[in-house]
C-alpha cells in the first residue's frame, strides 16, 4: 500500500487545484489577521486600551480553524474536488486491475487526505499566528503553554475525524457535485444544530440539570461544532478578545468531544469502505 500512497500523495501535490488551495491558504491566513487587526482596532481605539494586548496572536490563529470557517469549507471543498479526480479520470480502476485490493485504495486515499488537509491546516496556523504577532502579542505564556498545546491537539483530532468524512463523501459518490454538496450540509448543518444546541442548553442551566447535562452532552459531541469550543472563548472575532483561554475543557467535554469523534470516524470510514467495496467503477 505504500506504493499506492507515494503515487497518490504525488498526483495531489502537483495537481494545480492544490497548489492554487495552498496559496489560498496562506492568503485567507494573511487576509483575515488583518480583517481581525482593523476591527479590533477600531474597538481598542474608541475603548482607549492597547491594541497590541487586546488579544493574543496564538488565541487569534486558533480562532480561524473552524470547520465552517472562511478558511475550513474551502479546504474541504477543493480536497473532495482534487481526489475524486482519481474516480472521475477513471486511474483508480487502473489500481485496482494491477492487483490492488479497493480496501487499500481506499485506505490509501484517506492517509493522503490526512496528510495533505492537516498539513494545510498546520500551515495556515503557522502562517496566522507568525503574521499576527506583527500586531499583538504572542499570547502565549508559562500559565496557558500547557492548555493551548491541549487545545491545538484536540483541533487536529478533530480535523483527523472530518478528513475521514470528506474521504467518505468523495469515494462514495460516482460525481463531485453532489459530494461537494452533501458535504456542505453536513458541514454547516452540524454548526447550526450545535449553534442551536449551545443556545438552549443555556436555558435550563440552573432549572432542569438533567435535561441541561443532555443537551451539554450532544453539543459537545457535534464536533463539528465542538471544535469552536475548543477555540479560546466562543465563536468569532469576539472569541479572541481579553484573556486569550476561556472556555474551560471538562470531564464532561473530552468525553462527549473523544467519543464523537470515535463515532463520526468510524461512522464515515465503515461506510465509506463498505460502498466503495460495492460500487461500479467501470
Amino acid at each position: 500500500m505504500l506504493g499506492l500512497i507515494k503515487a497518490d500523495l504525488y498526483r495531489v501535490l502537483k495537481d494545480k487545484l492544490f497548489i492554487v488551495l495552498s496559496i489560498l491558504c496562506v492568503v485567507i491566513a494573511i487576509g483575515y489577521t488583518l480583517i481581525y487587526f482593523a476591527a479590533i482596532y477600531l474597538i481598542a481605539t474608541e475603548s482607549g486600551v492597547d491594541v497590541r494586548n487586546y488579544c493574543g496572536a496564538y488565541g487569534l490563529a486558533l480562532s480561524m480553524l473552524g470547520p465552517g470557517s472562511g478558511f475550513g469549507l474551502p479546504l474541504g471543498i477543493f480536497m473532495i474536488i482534487i481526489l475524486h479526480k482519481d474516480i472521475s479520470n477513471g486511474t483508480i480502476r487502473n489500481k485496482i486491475a494491477m492487483g490492488k485490493s479497493r480496501k487499500q485504495v481506499y485506505f490509501a486515499n484517506l492517509i493522503v487526505s490526512l496528510i495533505c488537509i492537516l498539513g494545510l491546516v498546520f500551515v495556515h496556523l503557522v502562517v496566522s499566528f507568525v503574521f499576527a504577532t506583527i500586531f499583538f502579542n504572542p499570547g502565549i505564556t508559562f500559565d496557558n503553554a500547557l492548555s493551548l498545546f491541549v487545545r491545538t491537539i484536540l483541533i487536529f483530532v478533530g480535523w483527523a475525524a472530518l478528513v475521514c468524512v470528506v474521504n467518505f463523501f468523495t469515494n462514495a459518490m460516482k460525481s463531485v457535485g453532489p459530494a461537494i454538496i452533501l458535504y456542505i450540509v453536513f458541514t454547516l448543518g452540524l454548526t447550526t444544530v450545535g449553534s442551536i444546541t449551545s443556545s438552549v442548553v443555556m436555558v435550563f442551566e440552573g432549572r432542569n440539570e438533567v435535561v441541561y447535562n443532555l443537551l451539554n452532552f450532544f453539543t459537545n459531541f457535534n464536533f463539528v461544532y465542538a471544535i469552536a469550543s475548543i477555540l479560546p472563548g466562543s465563536n468569532g472575532i469576539f472569541a479572541v478578545l481579553g484573556a486569550v483561554m476561556d472556555s474551560p475543557l471538562t470531564g464532561g467535554f473530552y468525553a462527549a468531544y473523544l467519543s464523537s469523534l470515535v463515532f463520526f470516524s468510524g461512522l464515515a470510514t465503515g461506510l465509506g469502505l463498505l460502498i466503495f467495496e460495492k460500487a461500479d467503477l467501470k
